[in-house]
């Protein structure tokens, strides 16, 4: 089993490898967590870390999860938020994002709301 907890905390550490690895395990392990929003929302966080590798690295971990993560919307604003940031491979990591989960979002999110 894993260690929640223990990778909550590392989403705090100042040194961005540390951060890296938490990121990869929170997306590598997210299945197993007992407490998936906690991991959900430590996901959403390392997105904005000032470090570009962290953020690189938790929208990639995002990706991977986003079938699984309770609030779809709000990972799907995410990811087009993060196509501000002027580091070209950030955003194309989150173009990447939206491409591979559009398929998972709901009509109205994908501006093709049925008139009824």
């Amino acid at each position: 089993m894993s260690d929640q907890p223990e990778i909550h905390d590392k989403t705090f550490n100042q040194a961005s490898n540390e951060r890296i690895k938490a990121a990869r395990q929170l997306g590598t392990l997210f299945e197993v967590f007992p407490d998936r929003r906690q991991a959900f929302e430590d996901l959403l966080r390392l997105c904005s870390d000032r470090d570009s590798e962290v953020r690189e690295e938790a929208v990639n971990s995002l990706t991977t999860v986003f079938p699984n993560v309770p609030e779809k919307e709000l990972a799907w604003e995410r990811f087009v938020n993060l196509t501000a940031y002027p580091v070209e491979r950030i955003i194309r990591t989150a173009v990447n994002s939206l491409i591979a989960v559009f398929p998972l979002m709901p009509d109205k999110k994908k501006g093709m709301e049925r008139p009824d």
